[in-house]
């Protein structure tokens, strides 16, 4: 039943064994991103699916810098902007269904960031 009775560890059908091991690099799907916080992140969003828009991830941390990440169909991520405030990023999350981030930090100091300016380099959207 489970395989045989040599010493420890040469079981080669037991559940401890090192028979046939998964070989799926990413079962769950995760996305890794370039240029990480160097900080605790406190918040971390997907903006609204717009159909013709692109997948962005934004993230907030104690390291005071908001990221924005566009992530491809195929999972690729691509580090699109960072920007400094004053104080930790405590929350953080898109406006509706436009491209407009909002947050608060630890300063209170109010934030309305444009991701659309901030992706495309363009006027508002």
């Amino acid at each position: 039943m489970f395989g045989t009775t040599n010493a420890f560890g040469s079981r080669p059908n037991s559940i401890f064994s090192s028979g046939t091991a998964n070989t799926s690099q990413n079962p769950l799907n995760d996305i890794e991103v370039p240029s990480p916080p160097d900080d605790t992140v406190e918040a971390l969003k997907f903006n609204p699916q717009i159909a013709g828009q692109p997948v962005l991830l934004v993230s907030g941390s104690w390291d005071s810098v908001i990221r924005v990440w566009q992530i491809s169909e195929s999972g690729q991520c691509e580090a699109k902007a960072q920007q400094n405030v004053t104080g930790p990023v405590l929350d953080l999350d898109w406006l509706d269904v436009s491209s407009i981030i909002i947050l608060g930090n630890r300063d209170l100091d109010p934030y309305l960031l444009l991701a659309c300016f901030i992706i495309y380099n363009t006027k508002p959207c």
